[in-house]
């Protein structure tokens, strides 16, 4: 069974589209995070292998957990409001790389991935998973210091311009706000080829041998994307 970890926040259509795919877990705001980003879930959780990782005083979370009856590892850091305080979860897996500011994510993860056997590659965005998108072995992403790193370390990776990704409170949003992988399907909030470079991002996730899905014919919006958990 699937459930979809996703912001209390975002569109209702768009949350009841989604829940043809699983059972939709809406997540509470954790107060002490900004407030436009306080209920996302690539801010609140972090994935990495068969382990999650959250904040201590989001006890929401740890309810969650143990009502899936899934591994959870409560890090020391409290949640801040101003970035990089923000950042302490904010990071994701791609092939055998844990994907990071090193700087900013919380020490308990640096250790775990290590003991897991991923190598660590550290970027200078602290919102790495906000800002990416994983597609199988490789990303979409809307910062290009992370398009060169991926590219370094040989991951395969495409831009997608973050114009046009609307995020209440901020400028604009990040294309992995936008977004989850659901078994083959990676779900959109919006129709990804409204997007500066959305059209060679969608042929780049076909080419993964994965569908693209649009909960909406309107640009994507960052509610701090979907995590699929299955058990």
């Amino acid at each position: 069974m699937n459930f979809l970890l996703v912001s209390s926040e975002a569109d209702k259509s768009a949350l009841s589209k989604l829940s043809e795919f699983g059972t939709v877990v809406p997540l509470p705001p954790l107060t002490s995070l900004p407030k436009p980003i306080s209920s996302h879930a690539d801010t609140l959780i972090a994935s990495v292998g068969d382990e999650f990782f959250v904040y201590k005083d989001y006890l929401e979370s740890d309810k969650l957990f143990r009502a899936l009856g899934l591994p959870c590892t409560v890090i020391s850091a409290a949640a801040g409001n101003v970035y990089p305080f923000d950042a302490a979860l904010n990071c994701f897996t791609v092939g055998d790389r844990l994907v990071c500011r090193e700087k900013s994510v919380a020490p308990e993860i640096l250790a775990f991935a290590k003991k897991r056997g991923y190598k660590t590659l550290n970027v200078r965005q602290g919102y790495a998973h906000c800002s990416c998108a994983t597609v199988g072995d490789g990303i979409l992403t809307s910062d290009r210091g992370i398009i060169r790193a991926a590219k370094n370390a040989g991951i395969d990776s495409v831009f997608v311009s973050p114009k046009g990704i609307s995020l209440d409170g901020y400028s604009g949003g990040f294309i992995g706000g936008t977004c989850g992988t659901v078994g083959r399907t990676v779900i959109f909030s919006g129709d990804l080829r409204l997007l500066r470079g959305g059209e060679a991002a969608e042929d780049f996730i076909k080419s993964k041998g994965f569908d693209p899905y649009y909960l909406s014919d309107k640009p994507p919006v960052d509610y701090g994307g979907i995590i699929s958990v299955n058990i």
